[in-house]
């Protein structure tokens, strides 16, 4: 007799390193994410270890760049030296928190260091394809600056679909 668990994790192994190839997300992240993701409950480092066959070393580091994201949850209990893990499950959540992450993080990062660059070097470029490298960059801060304006547009919406969930 076939264990319905073992395929039930196995079909969604497959499936979140499918989405996370989508996304450029080596397997790895997303075999530890499909894992936790499936428990009801936290789950030990040691489990995580168990079901996805890699070293506790390798799951720890892992797991220190699946925490920034906010996806994963890492805590101890009094009394105990294990680590038990955890996520938030509620994708809209998990969406808004990357669109604020990279609202936060990546237009800063832009709007610090792309004009910087562009009156740095524009009057250097003499010939037409250096040239047209700074019209790339260019069009490519012009774009941040339109993704930045429809950020707010974005987490009302998500914001309301969380509204309608609850």
């Amino acid at each position: 007799m076939v264990d319905k668990t073992k395929e039930l994790e196995t079909e969604l192994n497959q499936y979140f390193q499918e989405v996370g190839r989508m996304q450029g997300i080596s397997s790895e992240y997303m075999k530890i994410f499909s894992a936790v993701y499936l428990e009801p409950d936290e789950i030990t480092m040691e489990e995580l270890c168990e079901k996805t066959g890699y070293s506790p070393a390798s799951i720890c580091n892992k797991i220190k760049q699946l925490e920034t994201t906010g996806m994963i949850i890492k805590k101890t209990k009094p009394g105990s030296k294990k680590i038990y893990l955890t996520m938030d499950r509620d994708m809209i959540a998990i969406i808004k928190k990357n669109i604020i992450l990279k609202q936060e993080h990546i237009l800063r990062l832009a709007h610090a260091k792309i004009p910087e660059i562009i009156k740095r070097y524009e009057s250097k470029m003499k010939t037409e394809k250096e040239k047209k490298k700074i019209g790339v960059l260019k069009d490519y801060y012009q774009q941040v600056q339109e993704a930045e304006k429809i950020f707010p547009q974005i987490l009302e919406l998500l914001n309301k679909a969380s509204e309608n969930r609850g």
